[in-house]
């Protein structure tokens, strides 16, 4: 999630707030403005020693209140500001604060509340500038729950949240939908997990629980499962780990870092779940006038590849990709492909035909993915939809942002 994007932007707001001399443009008094921020994954803090803890991962709270400030004055405090999700790391643990009793469950009601009360504490001036925030004029603070923070759909915890920033009834709310809608009906904020076949999806959303004989336990998506023992390892040597823009990037670097050449039995999920992490806003979107169409991949052909197809997914400089080869070559992956529906394996056909294209052309990337390096291969595709005229590669994308608001 885009946590260093959001400290960078706060960090620049707060350096824009010393220069006079530069106004930032608000919006014309009498109207109400819109801010939204998200992953800033707020966590347990600092150690007893009063260093930061490894796993903390915002650690800016004087620049946070100068960005709430900066926000009020040029928004005539009439804002609505949107917390779009993970605002609070709530699934990083300290300890044995969690007994589930199976492997898709995480933490009960009560234990999340312990944790919500641990990062309420450790950033108590992050709480208190919100608080004041929301108190000013007419703004509003909405908290729209995300993956790393859904917990704070349990009643007890939205409660305690709300209460912690002490302002009038109204001026802050648990976006209880899983998502926000401005008054008008033009802005629609959500964090994202839930849209297509991201890895970190909860089954039942907006219900972020699971009940095990007869107690709710918060769900514990298998993306989850797969990624963060592995970022709960690293992050104790490479603090930097999980603050990345581009999702799993950090944790490819991490596990080549520590000079790891087999996955193990781990490998099939970890190479589903890199797959399945697809930032489709990387690309140079063409204006064409709608005259491109979709190729259509020959999925039968591609099936026929089996696991090859996966690992040939990676580019050659992916750090992922020597780890997934050595997986194939012990037999690991050989039921891979069969856990990829046609609509997903058409995705990752569209992901890498635009990914090649991109390179080829030395995109600049918006993300940490090098533009320039080995590319990938193209799917094979149906002999009528060969050559330029079928070069529209976003035609997944299109699917499912559109199913997903429909």
């Amino acid at each position: 999630m885009l946590r260093v994007a959001a400290a960078l932007l706060i960090a620049g707001i707060a350096a824009l707030e010393a220069i006079e001399a530069i106004p930032l443009q608000g919006p014309t008094p009498g109207l109400r403005s819109t801010v939204i921020v998200s992953d800033m994954h707020m966590g347990a803090g600092r150690a007893p020693s009063g260093n930061w803890l490894p796993s903390e991962d915002f650690r800016w709270p004087s620049e946070f209140a100068a960005f709430l400030r900066t926000v009020d004055r040029d928004g005539h405090a009439a804002v609505d500001l949107v917390l779009n999700g993970d605002t609070f790391e709530l699934i990083e643990g300290t300890g044995a604060d969690c007994e589930p009793p199976a492997v898709d469950a995480g933490c009960r009601e009560g234990e999340a509340l312990a944790r919500v009360e641990r990062a309420l504490s450790a950033h108590a001036a992050e709480i208190d500038a919100l608080g004041e925030f929301a108190r000013s004029g007419s703004n509003r603070v909405v908290f729209v729950p995300g993956d790393h923070d859904a917990a704070l759909l349990f009643p007890s915890i939205s409660r305690r949240l709300v209460a912690a920033l002490s302002t009038p009834t109204g001026r802050v709310e648990i976006a209880r939908s899983g998502y926000w809608l401005s008054a008008d009906g033009k802005v629609y904020a959500e964090h994202g997990h839930q849209i297509g076949s991201n890895p970190h999806k909860f089954e039942y959303w907006p219900v972020p629980s699971v009940k095990r004989a007869g107690v709710d336990y918060l769900l514990r998506p298998w993306g989850e499962r797969a990624v963060q023992p592995l970022y709960n390892k690293l992050e104790e040597r490479y603090p930097i780990v999980d603050n990345f823009a581009l999702s799993g990037a950090g944790l490819k670097y991490g596990l080549a870092a520590d000079g790891l050449s087999d996955a193990g039995e781990a490998a099939p999920q970890l190479l589903r779940y890199f797959l399945s992490l697809m930032s489709w806003q990387q690309f140079r979107m063409e204006l064409d006038g709608g005259e491109i169409e979709p190729p259509t991949w020959d999925i039968a052909q591609v099936r026929a590849q089996g696991a090859s197809f996966l690992v040939a997914s990676l580019a050659d400089d992916d750090r992922f990709k020597p780890l997934a080869a050595r997986a194939m070559a012990d037999g690991r992956l050989l039921r891979s492909i069969d856990e990829l529906s046609d609509d997903e394996v058409v995705a990752l056909c569209d992901y890498r035909a635009a990914s090649r294209r991109a390179r080829r052309r030395g995109e600049p990337f918006l993300q940490q993915f090098s533009p320039r390096g080995p590319v990938v291969t193209e799917c094979p595709r149906t002999p009528d939809t060969r050559g330029s005229l079928f070069d529209y590669y976003w035609r997944s994308r299109d699917q499912i942002f559109g199913r997903h608001l429909d």
